[in-house]
């Protein structure tokens, strides 16, 4: 793993707007990096209902199509997952960014122990608890702290198996939780969740993928490269050639065989589920199917980049 410069020139490209309607969020985050803002934290939590994903992305579609008694669950999940990509923002102060991701860890301890204090993990705690999932058998956010640490120090990745472990700190926390939480009360078994498991690591690996792909450009610009840095040097590309799209013609090429290899995982990982387990884990594969669509679409925009929504 090579980490780069803390912040690099093109690190204006990130597109802090998305962040804009969340401001609710931002401001309990700052004030929990204050012993006087745990206060304001039990007041919010009870106080104001957790917003929908940014309409037009595939994660407002996994929300709005997902069960409804699911949909609070999903909403303080995605919750999580925003605050901790703004956490990592280039736009940010340094010194802030660490801090923010210092809490986060921390926070998500506290979900384990069952304390949690950020209105998101709150609701999360209780959408588990009201789903009757024990804490042992929850996933772990930790994961997810941890990807936003190697966003932050602007991690590029020396092979497959490296960038693998990144998708993965991804699919095996938020991903795996998403598809825990929406499955119906009434259809909870341990052999339903061994199938989910195993669908949510495959899928979600190359859902994961798919999301990075979608934004290589602005990613390659931040110093966190979607493609590892020996597949870049076998095409004969170097990585400042991911920056700027349209692209020539074997980066072009590794890139499609990239969503190639990821949509055959997702119809693989898709019609490994029995059919009488695909119901209960509609979430995810509703998941899957947007990034499916996504990758088609990116693929037909090749050699440039397909103008994909942020979240």
């Amino acid at each position: 793993v090579r980490v780069g410069t803390d912040r690099q020139a093109g690190a204006g490209a990130h597109d802090d707007g998305a962040h804009d309607t969340h401001d609710l969020h931002g401001r309990a985050a700052n004030a929990a990096r204050s012993d006087a803002g745990t206060a304001g934290f039990d007041a919010m939590s009870e106080a104001a209902a957790l917003p929908p994903p940014p309409v037009g992305g595939a994660r407002y579609h996994v929300w709005l199509f997902a069960p409804v008694e699911a949909r609070d669950a999903l909403a303080a999940l995605l919750t999580i997952e925003r605050e901790l990509d703004d956490s990592a923002r280039p736009s940010l102060d340094h010194g802030v960014a660490h801090a923010r991701l210092e809490w986060w860890g921390e926070e998500v301890a506290r979900l384990v122990a069952g304390t949690p204090r950020h209105p998101a993990t709150r609701a999360l705690a209780r959408a588990a608890d009201a789903a009757g999932i024990a804490a042992g058998d929850r996933p772990a956010l930790a994961p997810l702290v941890e990807s936003a640490r190697w966003r932050l120090a602007q991690v590029a990745f020396e092979n497959r198996g490296e960038l693998q472990l990144s998708f993965a700190s991804w699919s095996r926390s938020l991903f795996a939780a998403a598809c825990q939480l929406a499955m119906p009360a009434e259809s909870r078994s341990a052999q339903l969740q061994a199938s989910v498991d195993a669908f949510a690591h495959e899928a979600g690996d190359a859902i994961r993928e798919i999301e990075s792909l979608l934004h290589a450009a602005r990613l390659a610009r931040l110093g966190q490269l979607p493609l590892p840095l020996d597949e870049l040097a076998a095409a004969g590309c170097g990585h400042e050639l991911l920056a700027t799209a349209p692209w020539p013609q074997p980066l072009a090429a590794l890139l499609r065989s990239r969503y190639v290899a990821c949509s055959t995982s997702l119809s693989a990982a898709a019609e490994a589920l029995p059919a009488t387990q695909r119901d209960a884990v509609r979430t995810g594969l509703i998941w899957a199917a947007a990034a499916a669509e996504q990758a088609r679409a990116a693929v037909a925009a090749l050699p440039n980049e397909y103008a994909a929504p942020r979240f």
